[in-house]
């Protein structure tokens, strides 16, 4: 079972200049996904790992910001307290934007990596709602966009997360990147004749491999 990334509007309470910043990493509302939180979902994983989780950079395992230091649950969702290493440069970078975000008092994206481990369906007027009572929380990492867009590619490797913002930011319009990163999750080619093939596409594409080319 793979590892699911959600995004949350993230209002940052106080960010501060050690790296010390607070808010909500997930709450209990229905997501875009018709999944929903149960209040005492994270309740065993938090007893565990004492609310110690590292935070990434865009669920890259291999891009870590900090490490969460302190969190519970309370009556809206899983608040955290986390710390940014501003010895890491990403972590400075990321440090700056939050620190702006909530000088102009606007929302930040935190996106949690977790498994689903109980869960039950229910059945709405609207939408068939998987109520997860029990998640297991690996990490959570800094997001772009905070409007839970993520939710739309919940299981979708980090590997390939670049790839779908790069084409939203190309122009690219949400199904068609859906259907895109699709095609590259293993064991599920695409089908040549859905693929839709057009500049925008091919523009994303060629500026996400040059920036991987200039990393190397």
């Amino acid at each position: 079972m793979e590892i699911e990334h959600k995004v949350f509007r993230f209002k940052v309470d106080g960010v501060q200049d050690d790296g010390l910043f607070e808010g909500y990493a997930a709450t209990w509302d229905i997501d875009q996904e018709d999944d929903q939180f149960k209040k005492g979902a994270f309740k065993k994983t938090l007893r565990e790992n004492k609310g110690h989780f590292p935070i990434l950079d865009h669920h890259d395992p291999t891009e870590q910001l900090g490490w969460n230091l302190e969190a519970e649950e309370d009556d809206r969702g899983l608040r955290v307290l986390g710390k940014f290493n501003l010895d890491v440069q990403r972590a400075r970078e990321r440090h700056a934007l939050i620190k702006q975000a909530a000088d102009l008092k606007v929302s930040f994206g935190l996106s949690v990596g977790f498994r689903a481990i109980k869960w039950e369906m229910t059945q709405t007027a609207d939408a068939d709602i998987r109520i997860i009572k029990e998640a297991r929380l690996f990490e959570y990492s800094t997001a772009v966009f905070p409007m839970n867009l993520a939710a739309g590619i919940t299981g979708v490797k980090a590997l390939y997360e670049p790839v779908y913002h790069e084409l939203i930011a190309c122009g690219v319009d949400e199904a068609k990147a859906r259907v895109i990163i699709n095609s590259l999750e293993p064991g599920e080619p695409g089908d040549a004749h859905s693929m839709p093939d057009n500049e925008p596409i091919l523009k994303a594409l060629n500026k996400l491999l040059i920036t991987v080319k200039s990393r190397e």
